[in-house]
């Protein structure tokens, strides 16, 4: 078996028993992870109006759109290295400065060209804070008390998320590059919060570091709650950041022929899904342990997919967006608590690579199920998409009974 990775030394900010587990750290992650989220929300409505404004056709938007996160994808793994060399704090920082700096570039962009270039480079700044932030939250925070902490985070998220659209719906009106510049204040803001407001809590992780190594990821891999915890990330990467926004909205246009307004009516019950049931999803996988609800988010995306491939039709397309919504809140504070309680809160690297699998999941769900759906049958991607999340469930359900409950992980051999 691996060994404990985490002991009562590893709360740099002191023994977690002795201070509330809503600690400063976690209010403020949270806060400046709404903020991001409102920034990054408020791009979504200009993005195709910047494009024509640049004099660019509908595939090189699509490619500035997918720009980001194909960024973000390939910087994870050596964002994590660098959470691991130089510390969360730094890091997060250094990322949210990144942020602003591409921010400002692609709102002064002359061509496509430009705006594709940093946008692509913005998921740089993106995945160096995503990855640091997350394990810094899972490093102060209590194994007894890591799905609130996720719930609450990720919570932040998804609320910013919702009332940035609407805010860049209002920006857009007087010319798209605001959101940028705008999205750039925000983000700018959010680095001095966190220089201001964070604990220096890289000097005092540096005694714990040199009593217990970050886990390596070929070690977390022999653990099978961490590879439920991949599994569970790629298939709501692919289904519901993926196929859910790409894929699901042709359906409802081509095949039921129901108004395109839907699609934003279903995003939006999504989204208000997500913001009310995450902090409860994250008080769920504390008190059930993680399994039972990485197993929930599994089986309720698998359940979207089997509603509108075998009951196609509106309020289907609309109840597979609640499942969706609900999985995801699931997923996320389930899959990232269970990994945190492998690495005992000591692994950048291992944590990018979670993230790394849901961003992966995002990627391909999109292009795989798109092409199924358009040489064989709409009806194959869902299939396809339902067995992604499938696969997910199983890997839940083999996470052995005494290694999903909150506490730090010994994790079992294959």
């Amino acid at each position: 078996m691996l060994r404990n990775e985490e002991t009562a030394a590893t709360a740099p900010t002191g023994d977690p028993g002795q201070k509330p587990w809503l600690g400063r750290e976690i209010q403020v992650l949270s806060a400046i992870n709404f903020a991001n989220a409102v920034g990054f929300g408020i791009q979504a409505p200009t993005l195709p109006s910047f494009g024509l404004e640049l004099g660019i056709g509908s595939t090189m938007i699509g490619g500035i759109v997918a720009a980001f996160s194909l960024g973000r994808m390939l910087s994870n793994i050596p964002s994590g290295k660098f959470v691991e060399r130089f510390g969360e704090r730094s890091i997060l920082i250094g990322g949210l400065v990144f942020l602003t700096i591409t921010s400002v570039l692609a709102g002064l962009s002359m061509t496509g060209w430009q705006l594709l270039l940093f946008r692509g480079i913005g998921g740089i700044g993106s995945a160096c804070y995503t990855v640091a932030a997350m394990a810094l939250l899972l490093r102060v925070t209590p194994a007894s008390h890591r799905g609130r902490a996720v719930g609450i985070y990720m919570g932040a998220f998804y609320l910013g998320a919702t009332s940035g659209p609407v805010l860049g719906a209002l920006l857009s009106g007087f010319s798209p590059r605001v959101a940028f510049f705008a999205y750039a204040a925000g983000v700018g803001t959010s680095a001095i919060i966190a220089t201001l407001a964070l604990p220096r809590l890289d000097k005092s992780g540096k005694k714990v570091a040199a009593q217990t190594a970050p886990m390596r990821v070929k070690d977390a891999l022999r653990s099978a709650s961490y590879r439920a915890a991949l599994a569970a990330n790629f298939a709501t990467g692919w289904g519901v950041y993926g196929v859910r926004v790409s894929v699901l909205p042709l359906f409802l246009i081509t095949v039921l022929q129901e108004n395109p307004a839907w699609v934003g009516i279903g995003l939006a019950f999504g989204a208000a899904v997500q913001v009310a049931f995450t902090p409860i999803a994250g008080f769920f996988t504390d008190r059930l342990g993680r399994k039972i609800p990485l197993a929930l988010s599994q089986l309720s995306i698998c359940t979207g997919f089997l509603l509108v491939l075998f009951l196609p039709a509106l309020w289907s397309f609309l109840a597979c967006f609640g499942f969706f919504a609900a999985g995801a809140s699931l997923s996320a504070t389930s899959a990232n608590a269970l990994a945190g309680d492998v690495t005992g809160g000591r692994g950048g690297t291992v944590m990018a690579v979670t993230q790394f699998a849901s961003d992966t999941g995002m990627v391909a769900g999109p292009v795989l199920a798109g092409l199924l759906a358009q040489f064989l049958s709409y009806n194959a991607a869902f299939a396809v998409s339902a067995s992604v999340a499938a696969y997910g469930l199983l890997s839940a359900l083999l996470i052995r009974p005494n290694n999903n409950k909150n506490k730090e992980a010994e994790p079992e051999p294959t």
